[in-house]
């Protein structure tokens, strides 16, 4: 007599919230039955890991997406909701030579206009779809602590001290991939 084995397959957890449904609902129960006399053991385990992985992205699909407003809270709390204001500055010395007959007073009515919040807004589903709710209130907690904050302070300091450091590295390696091709072009006939 065959040996059946039964593989079951319960992906249809109801919902992600907001209304949006994943798989039906209510869940639906599927089941694959198949005899082991019929496949052998590579395709059998082949099957196992599909099932894993269908199982693993139906529970990471359900995670609840991170909202907006704790995404302004992580990006407020870390100083980056204020890119913005901080892209404009940098801009604005290269605006003032692109017109450079506009009185002061025109860029003070342009720096007045300008929102801050757009780029926020803009950058809000960037965070979402690499980051969960969870992921987004782990962090915002991490960013109260004592530790956190002494990231914020340090971390424009880290990061200018590493882009230097990275510049050096990418000099340096530019000059030995320089040398190496002046040698293998000068040694060959």
């Amino acid at each position: 007599m065959p040996q059946y084995c039964w593989v079951l397959i319960v992906p249809a957890l109801t919902s992600l919230g907001k209304g949006r449904q994943i798989y039906g609902s209510p869940p639906m129960l599927k089941a694959l039955w198949f005899s082991i006399k019929d496949i052998n053991m590579t395709k059998f385990l082949r099957c196992k890991v599909l099932v894993a992985a269908f199982l693993f992205s139906s529970v990471a699909a359900n995670a609840e997406p991170a909202s907006p407003e704790s995404i302004k809270a992580l990006m407020q709390s870390t100083g980056s909701g204020e890119m913005g204001m901080q892209m404009m500055n940098q801009m604005l010395p290269a605006l003032k030579q692109m017109i450079p007959s506009a009185p002061e007073s025109f860029w003070t009515d342009v720096m007045s206009e300008v929102d801050a919040n757009d780029i926020e807004d803009m950058v809000i589903p960037v965070y979402q779809k690499y980051l969960t709710e969870e992921d987004i209130q782990a962090v915002n907690s991490f960013y109260q602590t004592e530790a956190g904050q002494k990231l914020i302070r340090v971390q424009p300091t880290i990061m200018q001290e590493s882009m230097a450091i990275g510049q050096q590295w990418g000099q340096n390696l530019a000059k030995q991939v320089l040398l190496k091709y002046q040698k293998q072009s000068s040694s060959k006939p």
